[in-house]
């Protein structure tokens, strides 16, 4: 029993621990940011953020968070090079991905938002002065290593690391093709955990970090229209100084009150566009913007009496504005430029539709400028008109609108396939995604199961002779090759050949993922609040947990499926990284029957077969489009053919020195490894000991799916193509 004295030392000693908070004085940056604004937040209830307090210092629960921080300090050496990036750089992880990917984000917009959590963050640091997990160790006499961290002199609750990093993760994502969305949440989740590894945070600042990103996501999400009427700005006054610089203003003003979209405005430098008239100014947009702006524009200066509307030049309507001043002499012309995303507005990609149609051009005019691209624009759609291009669909016509990175590709791609192949001034051009048209419908060839092996996406017709033209875009030559097959494993087993190994692996996946299903429910019984997806959501609905029975005693192996596409993505992703995922098995048939697989995927690829078409007047080539619209002007760099017979010959070439193989990648780190960050397997498709393909197998999101190969030419196998 203790004794009194006792007791009051306890209470004493815990009374001092309450007290302790962070104790370093806050450096002059720290109050900066204090003071900067945050528009996207400005509406947080700053009050209710505060009231969330963390676990006492002297709590049993932090003394159990150090202490599983302390476990984690063993996961230092393997985590530190990650921990070092994202210690001073939230953004780098996500940028890494998207260049490995090819994905386009706006990761201005991104940083932006970024740097407005700042204040936020800061002042709830401030407000709760929670001390670091370090000096609470000490005080407790617990053994906590850490690693030295550059930014870690602020109070420790909540994670800045940890709400940034989850919130721009959701940011990329929504950016992002639906394939990579749990790989790019991940690295967010892993920018937090890393900050628990390196012993600067409680998993309680990790929690309420991302939470805090989870309500900033939501209100970065909510786009107000402006009422027009009631926002107008007060206008500004000439003080007869300079008028390029109030005329910026002028306009600047006019941005602000669109507040639901951002534009980034500048003087027009080009010649001219400022002369003794008027005077030019440029705003950068999204380009399905556009339009949009304008209209709201001329509303904002319809209703200000120092302003009166002017007209543009006709070709540019719907896109440029143009306005006098009351105490201007010269116009003010207002251009709106694309900030090279794409643009448009319709859900279709038209580069395939653009492509076709300048391949029936007799010359493709020369295109400097952004006015050059909108006439190139309409002189596609003239082309359209004429009926030369078939199998187009109203969509692709729709987002022709704008689209100039695509119109630059689609350059470079009719450019090269005119140079290598003569095929300027193409009587028709056959698109291929919808159907295909009678006129070609003896060049569909099946083989492999396959009714698409011939996978041109459009066929030039010119005289009696024929190509299928196999269409990839990218932004520069330095950037990865987009892919060149994108098929299901299941796909690919086609023939009895294959019937031992589609048996294997559908008896894998019934148990991997018959596994991760009883572990979800079993989970989600005992830790129902944890068990929950981002969105707040149980991972197995009460449908499904209905149907599955109690110890999942309905589930077999004929409809795991219906219960696996209940289950949040990130649980899945998360159990395809582990050292039992089912791409080892996967990875097991695959080094079994490798032979099968590379001979099969070296005829999907490279589409040798589609030579014995030559006898009857058809060609076919691998061909990419290079080109992007910078905020500088547009960059068409020459794009890349490879026709069937050079790549025949080069692969007949190879196989006298060896037959077709398949292995696993040991430079890559794969899906079951330990530090696993992706869900995938790195292979290399080789001939002999010549590499061919760099092969990838991942899910494109559902899992009730095989996994899908994607495939690019290897350094080695496009050198000796030239």
């Amino acid at each position: 029993m203790k004794s009194f004295l006792q007791t009051i030392q306890e209470d004493t000693q815990k009374s001092k621990i309450d007290k302790l908070t962070h104790m370093v004085k806050y450096p002059k940056k720290h109050i900066k940011t204090l003071s900067k604004p945050f528009p996207a937040f400005e509406h947080i209830n700053l009050e209710d953020w505060q009231s969330i307090h963390p676990p006492s210092n002297s709590s049993l629960q932090t003394v159990n968070e150090i202490k599983y921080l302390i476990s984690l300090s063993n996961f230092i050496p393997k985590q530190e090079e990650d921990i070092v990036m994202h210690d001073t750089s939230i953004m780098q992880a996500f940028k890494l991905y998207a260049d490995e990917y090819g994905l386009e984000i706006d990761f201005d917009r991104i940083k932006d938002l970024r740097r407005q959590t700042e204040p936020v963050i800061l002042s709830l640091k401030r407000h709760y002065n929670r001390p670091r997990p370090k000096v609470l160790a000490k005080e407790l006499g617990l053994p906590l290593e850490t690693f030295p961290l550059k930014t870690a002199g602020s109070p420790s609750y909540p994670s800045g690391h940890a709400t940034q990093g989850r919130l721009v993760a959701l940011l990329v994502a929504d950016e992002a093709p639906l394939e990579h969305r749990s790989n790019i949440l991940e690295i967010g989740k892993r920018i937090g955990e890393g900050r628990q590894t390196a012993g600067a945070h409680y998993p309680s600042d990790t929690e309420f970090g991302i939470r805090l990103a989870n309500h900033l996501y939501d209100m970065s999400k909510q786009s107000m229209e402006p009422d027009l009427t009631l926002e107008m700005v007060e206008s500004l006054e000439y003080s007869g100084s300079d008028e390029s610089e109030f005329v910026i203003d002028v306009v600047s003003d006019i941005d602000k009150q669109i507040g639901s979209i951002n534009g980034e405005v500048s003087l027009d430098q080009r010649k001219g566009f400022t002369n003794s008239k008027k005077i030019g100014v440029q705003i950068i947009l999204k380009a399905n913007e556009r339009v949009k702006f304008t209209t709201l524009a001329n509303e904002i200066i319809s209703g200000d009496s120092d302003l009166s509307i002017e007209k543009p030049t006709v070709s540019r309507s719907t896109k440029d504005f143009a306005f006098r001043h009351k105490d201007i002499d010269r116009k003010i012309y207002v251009t709106t430029r694309p900030d090279t995303k794409r643009g448009g507005g319709a859900t279709a990609d038209p580069n395939e539709l653009m492509t076709a149609a300048l391949c029936t051009m007799s010359k493709i005019p020369t295109v400097e400028t952004l006015e050059d691209l909108d006439a190139l624009i309409e002189e596609v759609k003239k082309v359209i008109k004429t009926g030369k291009v078939i199998g187009y669909t109203s969509l692709e016509e729709q987002a022709l609108e704008n689209d100039y990175n695509n119109l630059v590709q689609a350059i470079s791609a009719a450019e090269a396939i005119d140079k290598k192949g003569g095929w300027k001034g193409a009587d028709k051009v056959y698109l291929t995604g919808k159907a295909w048209s009678d006129d070609v419908k003896q060049f569909q060839v099946t083989k492999y199961g396959m009714k698409d092996f011939n996978a041109s996406d459009f066929i030039i017709k010119k005289g009696s002779n024929y190509i299928g033209v196999s269409l990839k875009k990218k932004k520069s030559g330095t950037t990865g090759d987009p892919t060149l097959i994108n098929k299901g494993f299941t796909t690919l087993l086609q023939g009895k050949e294959f019937d031992k190994v589609r048996d294997d692996l559908d008896d894998a996946s019934y148990s991997f993922y018959s596994g991760v299903i009883k572990s979800a429910q079993r989970f989600q019984e005992l830790k129902p609040k944890l068990a929950v997806d981002s969105d707040g959501n149980p991972w197995l609905n009460k449908t499904l947990n209905d149907k599955l029975g109690k110890r999942a005693k309905n589930l077999n192996n004929k409809n795991w499926k219906k219960f696996v596409t209940g289950l949040p993505n990130e649980l899945i992703n998360y159990q395809l990284k582990k050292s039992r995922s089912l791409f080892k098995p996967m990875s097991d048939v695959i080094e079994k029957n490798a032979d099968l697989f590379a001979d099969t995927l070296i005829r999907l690829i490279l589409k040798t077969e589609l030579k014995e078409l030559q006898k009857v007047n058809f060609d076919f080539a691998l061909v990419t489009g290079v080109g992007r619209m910078l905020k500088s002007g547009l960059v068409i760099e020459s794009g890349d053919y490879q026709d069937v017979d050079t790549m025949t010959t080069k692969v007949d070439e190879l196989f006298k020195t060896g037959k077709p193989s398949m292995k696993l990648n040991s430079s890559k780190t794969q899906a079951f490894d330990k530090g696993s960050t992706a869900a995938m397997l790195h292979m290399i498709l080789s001939i002999g000991s010549s590499p061919i393909c760099d092969v990838t197998l991942r899910y494109k999101g559902n899992f009730a799916s095989a996994p899908s190969f994607l495939a690019t030419f290897s350094k080695e196998f496009k050198e000796s193509l030239k």
